[in-house]
């Protein structure tokens, strides 16, 4: 259920505008700190020589990027009872336009790709994505944020979202949009965001017969509240608040699976240097359903976000959350997820980037007793080759368990590894 992701911080599963309220409610904490401090890092530190230049488009810059890479695989299709391998081409490309004004910002980004294997053509897919996000600097202390999305979205083989065998991958249209305002009052920051998504499944093809998916899509709106306080140079409290609301448009049986939620958070943000940084927090989270064949999703709520950098080549990180996801068949409700992921990115020369990462996750099934757990582990290096190429590659083990007897061939071991060339202008 990774491409079910949509949030690690709400109840309902929301956050488009997640990452830009954490940079604003970070600002609290770190007073103080040396902005040099926080740029000098592998993820954030400038590379002449190695970093595209993109083209001057009045007061924008325009990006362009293409990419081609190999993929093979032992377990395409991630199952224990038909395990077979197949290699693939994946050729993709975007293009982004950012402004670059004094105040104010204003972004576009379109991206696609698509993916031919050699053998088994039916689990060829094609991917895209476009969207644009704003910025209202209104004052010193205020901004509004607001963006919209639109993309085509493919359920990875193995996931709690991998539904069908024997037909192409699960793919979904997502219409996603948010806003937020920010602000600011001396060391105080107050965040108001909303957040709106809508799902649509595309029909498949199974023996001939068409399955009709749309018992999946999915609506989701949201708003939330937070509150920083700056306590001392480098330290602030929050407290956090989102409402949601959750439903399906089409009913399988007449069960109604809407629901409505909400997730109360309090924690702590810290930051005033570059050796640990980040975000801790715990609380409560509530999902009510309409139908009571449903039990509700009550208990402990938390959410980590930290960064450890020991060296100025190395970074560290680690989050966690736990999250109300939509649900991947028509008798269960939702699914409570929890996700686990740690990274590194360390500069093992100024122009090869090394990444590992370990990822456990757990879903449990509302409706049923059915518990999925993931672990992957994968290695990826970027090797620069100047201000337009990149050499990239990854290998990637994974597997799937499950504690239904009845589902023992959806457990998989499988290995990928992958081999990429990107240009960039």
């Amino acid at each position: 259920m990774r491409g079910l992701r949509t949030t690690l911080r709400t109840a309902a599963g929301i956050g488009t505008l997640a990452c830009a309220i954490l940079q604003t409610e970070e600002s609290v904490a770190q007073q103080v700190v040396d902005p040099r401090m926080e740029r000098d890092t592998p993820s954030a530190r400038s590379r002449p020589g190695f970093e595209a230049i993109g083209i001057a488009f009045g007061s924008f810059k325009l990006q362009p990027s293409v990419s081609v890479s190999a993929l093979a695989t032992d377990n395409l299709y991630a199952r224990s009872d038909v395990k077979v391998g197949d290699v693939a081409a994946v050729v993709g490309g975007g293009v982004s336009l950012q402004s670059n004004w004094g105040v104010h910002a204003l972004s576009f980004a379109a991206n696609a790709s698509a993916t031919r294997y050699a053998d088994r053509s039916s689990e060829s897919t094609e991917r895209y994505s476009v969207s644009t996000s704003g910025r209202l600097d209104l004052a010193r202390d205020t901004q509004v944020s607001a963006s919209v999305g639109y993309a085509r979205r493919i359920e990875a083989r193995g996931t709690t979202g991998d539904t069908l065998f024997g037909a192409k991958p699960v793919a979904y249209r997502a219409l996603e949009s948010g806003v937020s305002v920010n602000q600011g009052f001396g060391q105080t920051k107050i965040t108001v965001n909303g957040a709106y998504q809508r799902l649509t499944y595309e029909d498949r093809k199974l023996d001939g017969a068409v399955i009709d998916l749309g018992f999946r899509n999915f609506e989701t709106v949201s708003g939330g509240l937070r509150v920083a306080q700056a306590v001392t140079p480098g330290i602030a409290v929050y407290v956090d608040g989102v409402v949601s609301r959750s439903r399906y448009p089409v009913r399988v049986n007449n069960l109604n699976r809407d629901s409505t939620g909400y997730s109360a958070i309090a924690g702590l943000l810290f930051g005033n240097n570059r050796l640990l940084r980040g975000e801790l927090g715990a609380g409560y989270l509530k999902q009510n359903f309409k139908d009571p064949i449903f039990p509700d999703i009550s208990g402990v709520n938390y959410y980590a976000n930290l960064s450890w950098s020991p060296s100025q080549l190395t970074e560290i990180r680690l989050s966690a959350s736990k999250s109300f996801q939509r649900a991947p068949i028509a008798n269960i409700a939702g699914v409570q997820q929890q996700v686990v992921t740690l990274s590194a990115e360390h500069e093992l020369l100024r122009n090869l980037i090394l990444r590992p990462r370990v990822q456990w996750e757990q879903d449990t099934f509302r409706g049923s007793a059915q518990r999925n757990n993931f672990l992957y582990a994968k290695f990826e290096a970027a090797w620069l080759l100047g201000t337009h190429w990149e050499v990239n590659g990854s290998v990637e083990h994974g597997l799937g368990r499950n504690n239904n007897p009845l589902s023992s061939a959806r457990e998989f071991d499988l290995n990928r590894v992958t081999v990429g060339l990107t240009w960039r202008l």
